[in-house]
């Protein structure tokens, strides 16, 4: 038998001691405040920056956008009593606090591509120039907008001009595909669990939704207006129709 080392051993117990030791000091470093209000202020700027962006062919919405983020800043700086040259920690958390409420803000008012499913989604244009005022597009004379229902595994399209919601076209939704900006559900119109077109909901303002279609018939797009935009915001009234049918 060989004989133990007993210099090694020594050494690698000295070692182990040394490394517990350490392992028993070591503590997280916390952040500051300012660190992490500058964190939330980069992750506050990102969003805002990818919604405005990704809007940009929607003056109505990034006007608002734009002017609603001013008027938030302008509070928030008054709330937290921020003056950047005596800022302090309380100052520091109270601008990340406001911050990480406003992205979450942002994120359900923008992408909570979860509201389209449940809620009645409905056509509407826009009234004034700033895009604050919206009207429904429900009942319209032509009758070329419909409204839709997306619950668990099916797709309801009803339509607008009679403003009931009786008798819609019943679909059923085959598969599912979100990403940071839109969310695409394949549609099966016969039955056979194989989808005859895909409709995208794509986000377009607070609210607001594009409806795209893809991979699809002429046949299939039923009575969907895609030129308009369509919104989950229950607070929007509709539209008094002005037109009568039984003139000659």
């Amino acid at each position: 038998m060989q004989g133990v080392n007993f210099n090694f051993l020594s050494v690698l117990f000295v070692f182990s001691l040394s490394a517990c030791s350490n392992a028993a000091d070591y503590k997280p470093q916390r952040l500051d405040n300012k660190t992490i209000y500058s964190n939330s202020e980069h992750d506050l700027n990102s969003i805002y920056s990818d919604i405005k962006g990704y809007i940009s062919d929607n003056k109505n919405e990034v006007k608002y956008l734009v002017d609603t983020q001013r008027s938030w800043l302008k509070n928030r700086n008054l709330k937290c009593n921020f003056n950047e040259r005596e800022a302090n920690n309380e100052n520091y958390k109270c601008l990340s606090d406001f911050n990480n409420y406003k992205i979450k803000d942002l994120r359900i008012s923008y992408l909570d591509f979860d509201s389209l499913e449940g809620n009645l989604i409905k056509p509407f244009k826009y009234k004034d120039k700033d895009g604050v005022i919206k009207e429904l597009e429900v009942g319209g004379c032509c009758c070329n907008e419909s409204i839709i229902k997306i619950l668990k595994n099916k797709i309801y399209i009803y339509q607008a001009c009679d403003q009931k919601l009786n008798e819609p076209r019943i679909y059923n939704i085959v598969g599912k595909k979100k990403d940071k900006f839109s969310v695409e559900y394949q549609i099966d119109t016969n039955n056979n669990k194989v989808p005859e077109f895909n409709l995208a909901f794509v986000t377009n303002g607070k609210n607001v939704w594009n409806i795209i279609p893809k991979i699809f018939r002429k046949e299939d797009l039923i009575n969907l207006n895609f030129a308009i935009n369509y919104t989950t915001d229950v607070n929007i009234k509709n539209k008094k129709n002005d037109c009568h049918d039984d003139e000659e």
